[in-house]
């Protein structure tokens, strides 16, 4: 048994999906050229005073800028009804950004005012129709979600494909998604880095993310050499603005040393920093390189620290490593029951060598009473996937009827197949028990 200091999957550009993130919260508010000519900045207890009579009497913008004020409490207390009830009398009246607010405001829900996804989908129709941008944008998220709607990918792609073309960035990012993924549209990874490019330049650090990713797997860039290097460009453009996937990525390519120098020290930083950030795979390298003494001084109980945040969060490799430094009493004291433990957690999530760990410590009764029936169920699970020291218990338990009934036949039929990939302990016992 040994700890692992491979990488976790290095380069998996599994974009997040951007529709599930939180819409806009907060009201759309215009410039307040209208109100800036009645009264001064200090005076909104005016507000009131000068607003009523003018909506009264159906000033559209009067009507608008008193949903403002009661959306937001401007020299008013807060109260979404009457948010609602001045809202429509401006859409009714064709106000683009009313009818975007109380689809805002019927979506969310609120203080008197139940969330309603049909009215939301309604009001933000009437506003994408006008070709109001966030409300595009909001409503592809109905269709793809299905809120207030049936859900429909190929709409959901017909709006946001609107919204982005008509520049608002939380739609661009979506684009690249469906094109990524041809979701509502053919799959087209050329047409999914071009929006992940605009979006990137326009400073977006999960559009630099996913644009890095792209290049890393040539994906929709044929005929760019200098794939890693731009890679690494955007990784580290990504990461100064705290994204933490970037930067694990980023602690990866320095420490394979691709698009940039190999370093040690860079990669660790990187790693170190997304780590303190919550980042599991991050933690896991943190430990391995405390562990080993790569990039920083080997500290095993600093390892062992790390092993243990990252396996607590379900991390296998991380879950694998713990078994290990409990079994040989490394950065902790030896405790067999803790190391059977965690063990056992990561070959139930199909870790190959913490099941045949797991298998031996049933075996040998180590951390856990003797069971050579769940020893022999272990290696067969391990067996099963190729591994030559696993078919040569397994024969042997076949050979012996440990765990099961003495079989002899299936015994050298296991043996054999250790034997022919070059196992040295199954060729001496075929050796040893030639005819």
């Amino acid at each position: 048994m040994g700890l692992g200091n491979n990488p976790d999957n290095f380069g998996n550009n599994g974009q997040d999906d951007p529709f599930y993130k939180e819409e806009e919260q907060t009201v759309k508010v215009p410039s307040f050229k209208f109100l800036d000519a009645v009264f001064e900045e200090d005076a909104p207890t005016q507000i009131l005073d000068i607003l009523y009579p003018l909506a009264e009497r159906g000033d559209i913008e009067a009507q608008f800028e008193l949903g403002i004020a009661y959306y937001k409490g401007d020299g008013v207390q807060i109260n979404l009804q009457e948010a609602v009830k001045w809202f429509e009398k401006a859409a009714e009246q064709g106000h683009v950004m009313a009818h975007f607010n109380l689809g805002l405001i019927y979506y969310n829900g609120g203080d008197g005012v139940p969330r309603d996804y049909a009215k939301a989908f309604e009001w933000y129709t009437k506003a994408a129709e006008q070709e109001f941008a966030s409300a595009q944008n909001n409503l592809a998220v109905m269709y793809y979600s299905g809120n207030g709607v049936e859900k429909n990918y190929d709409k959901a792609f017909e709006w946001c494909l609107k919204a982005a073309e008509n520049v608002n960035p939380d739609a661009q990012a979506k684009i690249a998604y469906l094109y990524y993924h041809g979701i509502g549209t053919e799959r087209d990874l050329v047409k999914a880095f071009e929006w992940f490019s605009k979006l990137a330049k326009q400073g977006d650090a999960e559009a630099q993310f996913n644009l890095a990713g792209m290049y890393y797997h040539r994906e929709g860039v044929e005929g760019v050499e200098e794939n890693f290097k731009e890679a690494f460009y955007w990784y580290s453009k990504s990461a100064e603005q705290g994204y933490v996937e970037a930067q694990e990525r980023l602690g990866y390519l320095y420490y394979c040393g691709m698009g940039v120098e190999n370093d040690y020290e860079k990669a660790f930083d990187c790693f170190l920093k997304a780590a303190n950030q919550g980042d599991i795979q991050s933690q896991t390298m943190v430990a391995s390189m405390f562990y080993y003494g790569v990039g920083v001084e080997k500290d095993l109980n600093k390892a062992f620290y790390w092993n243990k945040k990252s396996a607590e969060q379900g991390n296998i490799n991380a879950q694998y490593n713990m078994a290990c430094m409990y079994y040989y009493g490394e950065g902790v004291d030896q405790n067999l029951d803790e190391a059977f433990k965690w063990f056992k957690e990561a070959a139930e999530k199909g870790h190959i060598e913490s099941q045949y760990n797991l298998a031996d410590m049933y075996y040998n009764g180590e951390g856990v009473e003797q069971d050579l029936n769940e020893a022999f169920k272990w290696f067969k699970k391990v067996a099963e996937q190729g591994d030559e020291e696993a078919q040569f218990r397994l024969g042997v338990m076949y050979y012996n009827g440990e765990g099961t009934e003495e079989n002899k036949e299936e015994a050298f039929k296991l043996i054999e197949k250790a034997a022919d990939a070059l196992f040295e302990d199954a060729i001496e016992f075929l050796q040893g028990h030639a005819n």
